[in-house]
Order: structure tokens, then C-alpha cells, then sequence
């Protein structure tokens, strides 16, 4: 048995008869749900080796291999590795979160990390670039795009989006928050933000300590959930008060 996305892709976990064992090679290669992602990601000159019976020799032979996949000029061999890690995320995402991943998804999220590991882009804790790029004024029909670089500006992913009519810094707005979204999606953590929009301000995104929070998640706990427009508050509500005054220094920065 297997679970499938709504637009009937196979989901990343299967189950086998009762009482089966279930396999690595099944598990990362020979089930239908890995299998629907390799098929999108395989080169046409390894279809035919590419299902060895033995797993050992399955990894070794692929880690080995010296081509270049000359869709994304990536080594197979970073690919291959990527990808096996990919589909063993997903599975454990939908077993233990029930978040399905379509084939799609985790072949973009395998491209992206084996281009990051392949020495096109930096370590996993180097700093990742979002650019974004909204419509001309007057556009009627406006779109947006980004892209993310490298620390030293080489390409890593980009997206592009209709948005429909809006102001440049709606349209601004709407490309940070697909671009957070896509960084999301392909596992960045360390982002910076680049905007030529005039209109936006500077932020500084950090984490803080649980001590730091409680204001917050006292406001977002007591919201009217019936209602849908957003409350303004100038000043604090009164059950408030004590508390932002006991959390005040770790709350601090400088």
C-alpha cells in the first residue's frame, strides 16, 4: 500500500504485506515512490545499470561515477547522494509529521543540495542570497522573480510568479514571501535579503530564547479567533505589563 498526493503523485512511505522485510534497496530505490523520482532524475545513459540487485554495489558503483549530468552540469555522483537523502527526509516527514512530499519537490530539494555540496556553493552554514525583483510600474499584469546566489553570487535556484495588478511594493512584498517560502521548501537557513524596492526597510531576523517570547505568544494565545481583521494595540493590555517587564533582558539586544 502506498499514499499518494492529491494530484495522485506517490507519496515518499510504503507498506509492505504483512510479516514482508522491507529492504534498503526497496526503501530508497525499487518501491514505486522512489522509483517516480528517479525516473525524473536519471540520467538516460545510466538506465540501464542503474538497478543492481546488490545494494552495496548499488552505492558504490553510482558514488564512483564520474559523469556530469549534463541537464544541471552537476556530478552524478553528488546527485545520487542527494537524492537518497531527499527520499529518506520524506519518508520520515509523512511518517512521523503526516507531510507528504510530491516527486517533484523532492527532486528540486535534491538538485539544490547537490549543487550545494558539489562545490558550486558554499557549506550548509555559508549564507544564502535572496534577490528579488518586482513588476515595472504600471504593469497590468504583474509577475514576480528571485533568485538565490551563492556567497559568491553564483546561481543556486530562482522562481517566478504571476501575481495579478498591485503596487511595486506590494509586489515586493509578495516576492519575499514566495522567496521565504521556496527557501523554505529547499532547506536554507541562513538566508540574507537583497531588494532594490526603495519602499521596503531593513529588518534583522534572529533567534532568540524561549524567555525572550512570552509577550508574543501570549498575544497570539489570547487573539479573538472569530475575528479577521488585525488589532492594532499602541499600548500594552494589562496582563501584559508584568510580563514584558520579567522578560525584558533576555529580550534585549545590542
Amino acid at each position: 500500500m502506498e499514499a499518494y498526493m492529491a494530484d495522485g503523485s506517490a507519496a515518499m512511505i510504503t507498506c509492505l504485506p504483512m510479516g514482508a522485510d522491507e529492504s534498503i534497496v526497496h526503501v530508497f530505490r525499487d518501491c514505486r515512490a522512489p522509483s517516480a523520482v528517479w525516473e525524473l532524475i536519471l540520467p538516460s545513459s545510466l538506465s540501464s545499470s542503474f538497478a543492481q540487485p546488490d545494494l552495496l554495489a548499488w552505492i558504490e558503483n553510482n558514488l564512483r561515477s564520474r559523469m556530469i549530468h549534463t541537464e544541471w552540469d552537476i556530478p552524478w555522483s553528488s546527485i545520487f547522494v542527494s537524492t537518497i537523502w531527499q527520499l529518506w527526509k520524506s519518508r520520515n516527514d509523512f511518517v512521523f509529521n503526516a507531510v507528504l512530499h510530491s516527486k517533484e519537490i523532492v527532486v528540486s530539494r535534491a538538485i539544490t543540495w547537490a549543487r550545494y555540496y558539489s562545490g558550486c556553493c558554499p557549506p550548509r552554514n555559508g549564507v544564502t542570497t535572496l534577490h528579488c525583483e518586482p513588476p515595472t510600474m504600471g504593469s497590468n499584469a504583474g509577475a514576480v522573480g528571485g533568485l538565490f546566489r551563492d556567497h559568491s553570487g553564483a546561481w543556486i535556484a530562482g522562481f517566478q510568479q504571476a501575481i495579478g495588478k498591485c503596487s511595486p511594493l506590494h509586489a515586493e512584498l509578495w516576492a519575499l514571501f514566495i522567496g521565504f517560502q521556496y527557501a523554505w521548501e529547499l532547506g536554507f537557513t541562513t538566508l540574507q535579503i537583497q531588494t532594490d524596492c526603495k519602499e521596503c526597510w531593513m529588518t534583522d531576523i534572529i533567534r532568540i530564547p524561549r524567555d525572550g517570547n512570552r509577550a508574543a505568544d501570549m498575544l497570539a494565545k489570547s487573539t479573538d479567533t472569530s475575528a479577521h481583521d488585525m488589532l492594532r494595540l499602541l499600548t500594552p493590555p494589562r496582563a501584559l505589563i508584568s510580563l514584558l517587564q520579567d522578560e525584558a533582558p533576555a529580550a534585549s539586544f545590542t
